[in-house]
C-alpha cells in the first residue's frame, strides 16, 4: 500500500508544483480543493500528509475563509527521480517504468536508462538477472517465419524441436522425443510425458500430430518439405509418422527450428507458446522480459531473467550491457572485432537470362569488384563461406569489351540490391557501356539481384533449402532442373557431395556468383560471460551469465 500511497502523493505534489510553483504561496481551502480534485474536507489531510513527508510546509488557515500558507520543499522532478533511482538500485527496472509511466515521462525514462544502470547497476550483487540495452524493436517471434535476426536470439530458447542435430558428430539427438526409431512405415517419436508449454498445457502426442498437420498446410513450401509424409498417426506415447518413400533430409528438417513444436496465441498470432529453457513474462514496445522456465525438462538457463529496454543507439555506451548486430555487407577487409559467419553475399542470375548474358555480367562484376576499396577483400569460392577467399583468374575477370556488350540482345536488365553502392561499379560500367539499368523493390521482379545466403550449424539442411527450395532457387533454377536434383537427392548415399556439386554446377553455369563472406559485429558488456557466437553470429540466451568480478 505504500507504494501506492507515494505515487498518489507525487501526483498531488506535481497538481501543485503545476498550478502555483515554488515559492510561498496564499491560497484557499476552495481553490486546493480544486486543484488537488478533491473535496474541501480532504484538503487538510492531503498538505497534512505531504507535510509529513517532508515536501512542503503548510500552514493552515484558521477560521472559515482564512487564507493558508504553503511552500514547495522538494521539487517534483527531484523525488521522482529519487523513486525511480531507488527502484533501479534494486533492480525493479519494470516498477520503476511504471513510475515514470503514470506521469507520461516514458521517453525522459528510456533516454535516461543507459545512465541511470552505468551509475547503479553494479551496485547489485543478483548475478541471475541481466539487462541489455538494445536499438532496435521486437519483431514478430514465430518459428514459421523468423525474418528478424533478433528473433532468432529468442527463438532459440522459446522453442523446441523433436530431435537436435550435433553437428560435432553429425548426429541427431533425442528432444521433445526422448526416442526415436526407423519402422516399417517410417519414423516413429516418444514424446516425452512430462513436458508443458509455457502456458500450461501438457504436450502429448496428439498436439504434435496436429501440429504437423496444421504445418504441412501452411505453405506449399512446407507441404514440398513434408511431402514424403503420408500421414502423423497416434500410438499410446509415440507419433508415427508413415512415409511414402525415404527421405534423407527429414530428421534434418524436424531437428530446425522451423519446425519447432508450438500453440498458436489467439491474442498475439506474432508470439506463439513454446516448451523452451524460456518464457516470455511481459512484452511492451519499450520492454520485453524473458524468464526462466523453472518446469523446463532439459537444461536449464543460467540467467534467471532476461530484461531487454529499447533505446535510442545514441544513448548508449559502450559500457552498458548491450546487444547490438550489425550485418556487415562491405567488399573492405573484415576488422579484428568482425566475427565471420556461415554464408555470403552473392549475385544472383534469374534463368531467363541467357548463358551468354549470364557470362558476361559475371565477367564484368568480377573485373570492377575486384580492386573496389582500400582493403578489398577476394570473393568467397562457395556460398557457406568455409573456403578461404579465392584469388582472382586473371583470365576470367578480364573485363569484356563494349563491342561484346552490343552483340548481345537485350533492352533492359532490372537489378534489386539494398545498397547500390556494394556494386557501384558495375552499374557504373553498365550505364557507360549504353546498357539501360532499372531498379526493382523486390528481387522476383529482377534480372540480376543480391543474395543473401545464411547457414546454421546444420549446414547440409542450409545447402538443402537453399539451392532446391528457397525463392532463389526457384527464380535461378528452371522446374525441370530442380526436379532432376531432387530425384538424385533420393538415390545418392551422398548428401554433401551431391550437394557441393550442385553448388558447383550453380557457379559454372553462372546461375551464382559468391561475393563475400557474411560477417557481424556486436557489443556486449565484459561482465557478460558464455556469449559466444553460433554459426548465424548470435549468442546462446541459455548459455550467458553475468560475472561483475
Amino acid at each position: 500500500m505504500s507504494e501506492l500511497i507515494s505515487t498518489i502523493h507525487l501526483q498531488r505534489l506535481k497538481q501543485l508544483e503545476d498550478s502555483f510553483g515554488h515559492g510561498d504561496v496564499e491560497v484557499t481551502i476552495p481553490e486546493l480543493a480544486e486543484v488537488l480534485f478533491c473535496s474541501t474536507r480532504n484538503v487538510s489531510k492531503i498538505m497534512s500528509k505531504l507535510q509529513t513527508l517532508e515536501w512542503i510546509h503548510w500552514s493552515a488557515g484558521r477560521g472559515r475563509g482564512n487564507k493558508s500558507h504553503f511552500a514547495i520543499l522538494s521539487s517534483f522532478e527531484e523525488l521522482l527521480l529519487s523513486k525511480i533511482q531507488s527502484k533501479i538500485r534494486t533492480g525493479s527496472l519494470n516498477d520503476a517504468y511504471q513510475v515514470a509511466e503514470v506521469f507520461h515521462c516514458q521517453e525522459w525514462f528510456t533516454q535516461n536508462l543507459p545512465k541511470w544502470l552505468e551509475t547503479f547497476s553494479e551496485n547489485r550483487d543478483n548475478s541471475d538477472d541481466v539487462i541489455f540495452l538494445i536499438p532496435y524493436p521486437l519483431e514478430r517471434c514465430h518459428p514459421l517465419d523468423l525474418f528478424d535476426i533478433h528473433s532468432g536470439l529468442y527463438a532459440r530458447v522459446l522453442f523446441d524441436t523433436l530431435v537436435k542435430f550435433d553437428p560435432a558428430s553429425r548426429t541427431f539427438q533425442p528432444h521433445l522425443a526422448h526416442q526415436f526409431q526407423t519402422t516399417e512405415f517410417g519414423i516413429a517419436f516418444r514424446i516425452r510425458p512430462n513436458v508443458h508449454f509455457h502456458n500450461g498445457v501438457l504436450l502429448t502426442p496428439q498436439l504434435v500430430c496436429e501440429h504437423f498437420n496444421r504445418l504441412r498446410n501452411h505453405s506449399p513450401l512446407y507441404q514440398q518439405l513434408l511431402s514424403a509424409v503420408d500421414s502423423f498417426e497416434v500410438n499410446k506415447q509415440w507419433v508415427e509418422m508413415r512415409l511414402n518413400r525415404d527421405d534423407p533430409m527429414l530428421l534434418h528438417l524436424l531437428a530446425d527450428i522451423h519446425f519447432a513444436i508450438f500453440l498458436d496465441n489467439d491474442v498475439e498470432s506474432g508470439f506463439p507458446i513454446g516448451t523452451g529453457s524460456y518464457s516470455w513474462e511481459q512484452r511492451s514496445e519499450s520492454c520485453w522480459t524473458l524468464v526462466k522456465n523453472e518446469r523446463y525438462f532439459g537444461l536449464h538457463g543460467i540467467v534467471r531473467r532476461a530484461d531487454f529496454w529499447r533505446v535510442d543507439a545514441k544513448q548508449i555506451h559502450s559500457e552498458q550491457y548491450i546487444i547490438e548486430y550489425e550485418s556487415i555487407n562491405t567488399s573492405e577487409a573484415l576488422g579484428s572485432n568482425d566475427i565471420q559467419i556461415n554464408g555470403c553475399n552473392a549475385v544472383c542470375f534469374h534463368q531467363r537470362l541467357s548463358q551468354d548474358i549470364r557470362e558476361l555480367l559475371v565477367r564484368i562484376f568480377k573485373a570492377k569488384l575486384r580492386d573496389n576499396g582500400n582493403k578489398p577483400r577476394n570473393f568467397c569460392s562457395t556460398l557457406i563461406g568455409y573456403d578461404n577467399a579465392s584469388e582472382f583468374d586473371e583470365s576470367e575477370s578480364s573485363e569484356p569489351s563494349l563491342e561484346q556488350l552490343k552483340t548481345l540482345e537485350f533492352s533492359t536488365l532490372r537489378y534489386c540490391v539494398d545498397d547500390e553502392a556494394m556494386i557501384q561499379p558495375v552499374l557504373s560500367y553498365l550505364r557507360n557501356a549504353g546498357v539501360r539499368l532499372e531498379p526493382v523493390s523486390t528481387f522476383n521482379q529482377a534480372d540480376f539481384w543480391i543474395g543473401d545466403y545464411s547457414f546454421g550449424k546444420d549446414v547440409l539442411l542450409g545447402q538443402y533449402y537453399w539451392l532446391l527450395f528457397s525463392d532463389y532457387a526457384q527464380l535461378i533454377l528452371p522446374v525441370m532442373m530442380i526436379q532432376q536434383w531432387l530425384d538424385k537427392l533420393a538415390m545418392n548415399p551422398c548428401l554433401s557431395q551431391l550437394f557441393d556439386h550442385l553448388e558447383r554446377s550453380c557457379i559454372a553455369d553462372c546461375r551464382i556468383l559468391p561475393l563475400w563472406r557474411k560477417a557481424t559485429r556486436y557489443k556486449c558488456h565484459p561482465s557478460i560471460k558464455g556469449n559466444h557466437p553460433h554459426s548465424y553470429g548470435l549468442m546462446n540466451l541459455a548459455d550467458i551469465w553475468l560475472d561483475k568480478r
